[in-house]
């Protein structure tokens, strides 16, 4: 009996360390499996999104570096020049400060036509550009100022081509000094407020694409002139661009 007792006890400790054994055995399969579950939560979300990243890789680059001509040689041959829009709020900035707004103001260019003579009176006249390299129309020009009491805008100055490939065309237009000194013999003394834009209107291909956009200004001298009295205001609209200066003689300076 004894005997048979402890082989009955060692038989039941045996039973007791398997069954722990295994129920060990079966709480590390379940942390394992937990784990596992858990890695796969964590890992199979970084790697779709590591995957996504380099599968929108080449996309999200598209088209950085890509050469615009245009924007080439502009920078190269003339530099200094911004896009028209940026010509207007420069204007805009100093103009308004002298009066000039809405229909408050006749435009005039004594230059080929262009989108800035008539972004600059859609801005300040009312959306008309008189084209005034007529004497004759210069005159009726004048006089249609001082009936309605408007100022005036005259843009003039010089043209340039750049073509879909990047070649400029040569410089077409009146030289600008001879210009600038002309309508000021002409607007100076007959008008009570005249406003002077010179400069090269740099005309780009609309071809579309990366040749898409629109014109650009190079300018190179800018007046005001109140009874008489005539204002160098480059400076303060385009001083900090790094263009070519011409200057004319400056009646009362």
């Amino acid at each position: 009996m004894p005997g048979r007792g402890r082989n009955a006890v060692r038989s039941a400790s045996e039973k007791s360390r398997r069954l722990y054994q295994s129920n060990t055995n079966g709480e590390d399969d379940q942390v394992s499996t937990l784990l596992s579950a858990r890695q796969a939560r964590v890992i199979f979300p970084m790697s779709s999104i590591i995957a996504a990243l380099a599968g929108n890789s080449l996309p999200a680059h598209a088209g950085i570096g890509t050469v615009v001509p245009f924007e080439e040689t502009r920078k190269e041959k003339f530099s200094g020049s911004i896009a028209n829009s940026v010509v207007i709020l420069r204007l805009k900035s100093s103009l308004r400060k002298r009066g000039y707004f809405q229909n408050k103001s006749l435009i005039a260019t004594f230059k080929a036509s262009d989108d800035l003579g008539v972004s600059i009176s859609r801005e300040f006249g009312d959306g008309q550009v008189i084209d005034v390299t007529d004497g004759a129309v210069l005159e009726e020009y004048i006089e249609k100022c001082q009936s309605a009491d408007k100022k005036a805008v005259v843009l003039y100055g010089q043209d340039v081509d750049i073509s879909a490939n990047g070649e400029a065309s040569q410089v077409l237009g009146k030289d600008l000094k001879s210009s600038e000194n002309l309508l000021m013999e002409k607007l100076r003394d007959k008008l009570s407020e005249v406003t002077l834009v010179g400069g090269v209107v740099i005309h780009r291909s609309k071809s579309g694409g990366k040749d898409a956009g629109e014109d650009c200004f190079l300018p190179v001298a800018i007046t005001c002139t109140r009874n008489g009295i005539t204002t160098d205001i480059f400076e303060e609209v385009f001083g900090d661009l790094p263009t070519p200066r011409q200057t004319v003689s400056l009646k009362g300076l």
